[in-house]
């Protein structure tokens, strides 16, 4: 046995479940799960973080889809209040915060995680690239932005338009109907043609709104919105008796 070896056997439970999501070493991760520790007990004293807290933290998505996978409690709080789901959105992991929201029981409903104090923070004042991908994530996971409050859509659209959030505004417009009532398109008029990427998008808006969609779009859009308010869609798609590839198609991770 090497000295490495040695000196992990000789580590608490925690810390080695601690130290095993900080080299981010899953086989090693697993190893300690089979052993019977408690997935769900604070392995940092300072600041009492859960083991699926560091792995957000550190950004780990297969550390956390194997926590996840050995039934860690996504909702579990720390000292300061947060959540293993807020930690990821903080981080701006939209891959965990995704295998995070699918086994959420305190956010079936997204209407107010949108406006969450630690989520508010970042998603509306926030001009990094990568919350057009976060956004994203949040739209996807909303079953019906229609049927969430009338000034959150408001914000979130300027939110979108003002800092270049295009694909967010591809998804939100996807998720609406085709022949219905459109957010987005009733917005068109604000965008500017003096603005490439908004010009861009406009263009790219008129084009969908006249390109007929298949059965399967609004077969989507239907099971999408039988989620509201019951459950948001990462957590309801996952647990339907259905191929995964039509999970997929629901929770628009093939777009």
């Amino acid at each position: 046995m090497d000295l490495l070896s040695i000196l992990q056997s000789n580590l608490s439970p925690a810390k080695k479940l601690e130290t095993a999501i900080l080299q981010n070493n899953v086989a090693l991760l697993e190893e300690t799960l089979q052993s019977g520790v408690d997935i769900n007990s604070r392995v940092q004293v300072q600041g009492g973080n859960t083991a699926l807290h560091v792995a957000c933290r550190q950004g780990y998505r297969n550390c956390v889809a194997k926590l996840l996978e050995y039934h860690a409690d996504p909702d579990r709080k720390n000292d300061f209040n947060m959540s293993s789901i807020t930690t990821a959105f903080q981080q701006k992991n939209a891959k965990c915060l995704w295998l995070l929201l699918a086994e959420s029981r305190d956010w079936m409903n997204l209407g107010s995680f949108w406006l969450e104090d630690d989520v508010a923070g970042l998603l509306w004042n926030n001009t990094d690239n990568s919350m057009d991908t976060l956004v994203s994530v949040l739209i996807k996971a909303t079953p019906d932005l229609s049927q969430t409050r009338s000034n959150l859509k408001e914000n979130l659209f300027y939110r979108c338009k003002d800092t270049n959030l295009e694909n967010s505004l591809k998804i939100w417009r996807m998720t609406e109907d085709i022949d219905g009532e459109s957010f987005i398109t009733n917005k068109k008029s604000t965008f500017s043609q003096n603005d490439s990427w908004q010009k861009t998008f406009v263009e790219w808006l008129n084009e969908y709104n006249k390109t007929p969609k298949l059965l399967s779009h609004y077969a989507r859009l239907a099971i999408r919105r039988s989620f509201h308010p019951n459950c948001n869609v990462c957590y309801g798609a996952s647990q339907l008796p259905i191929p995964s590839s039509l999970k997929q198609d629901i929770m628009m991770t093939c777009d």
